[in-house]
């Protein structure tokens, strides 16, 4: 007789959001703050993001706060908060491989980020603290965390991220992600990333995006950027 995860007593993870029920599926990603699950509720695939630590909970709050807000652009590119407490958060999208990005996604993404700053938010105000992506950090923030100085975000840096996504994706260097964890030497990493990126060649495309991100012209960034595709 064929025995089935249920006949054997298996009670799937969940979370509780008064009469609210999400199953957690699997684990897809672990950042500094949090472990982000894929998820389900009434059959939709959603997003849970769990805090790692309790010094991590003012994060969560300010990330529900701003997302709530800039749920009013309707924008694809900004996921929806469907449920929260104080160490979760359900969101409405996971998101795709980056593999699937199709050249009009550029000017939706970049013309999304251009509102979002014109309501003054900034990465930083999603995430108290640096909260990771070091593989995609301007050179500024990595050397400031190497000299472990003050942080400043501006808009560049989630241009310059965005942009180093797309540089990753297209040339898949030899970089292996090391997962956080309590004894993670955030500096000696920092460090790593900052060889990387000013080891890496330029070219007349790259020089042109970054030229295009240090003067905020969002529109010439498009351009640029589709140049790619």
């Amino acid at each position: 007789m064929e025995s089935t995860p249920n006949s054997l007593g298996w009670v799937e993870p969940s979370l509780k959001f008064g009469t609210e029920t999400v199953k957690l599926v699997r684990s897809i990603g672990v950042d500094r703050t949090s472990v982000v699950y894929e998820g389900k509720h009434n059959d939709v695939v959603v997003a849970v993001k769990m805090a790692r630590k309790a010094n991590y909970l003012s994060c969560f709050e300010q990330e529900n706060t701003a997302l709530n807000e800039l749920s009013d652009l309707n924008s694809l590119h900004i996921p929806r908060i469907l449920f929260n407490s104080t160490d979760a958060l359900v969101i409405s999208q996971v998101g795709e491989r980056i593999g699937n990005l199709r050249k009009k996604d550029i000017k939706d993404i970049i013309s999304t980020l251009k509102k979002v700053y014109s309501l003054n938010y900034v990465h930083r105000d999603l995430h108290f603290k640096f909260a990771g992506a070091l593989e995609c950090m301007p050179n500024s923030i990595l050397q400031s965390i190497v000299d472990e100085k003050n942080i400043v975000y501006e808009p560049e840096v989630d241009l310059t991220c965005l942009v180093r996504s797309f540089y990753l994706m297209l040339y898949r260097p030899p970089l292996d992600r090391i997962a956080f964890d309590e004894n993670d030497n955030i500096k000696s990493r920092a460090q790593m990333m900052l060889n990387f990126w000013m080891s890496c060649r330029h070219s007349d495309v790259w020089d042109g995006i970054y030229n295009a991100i240090e003067s905020l012209d969002y529109d010439l960034l498009i351009q640029q950027l589709e140049r790619l595709f």
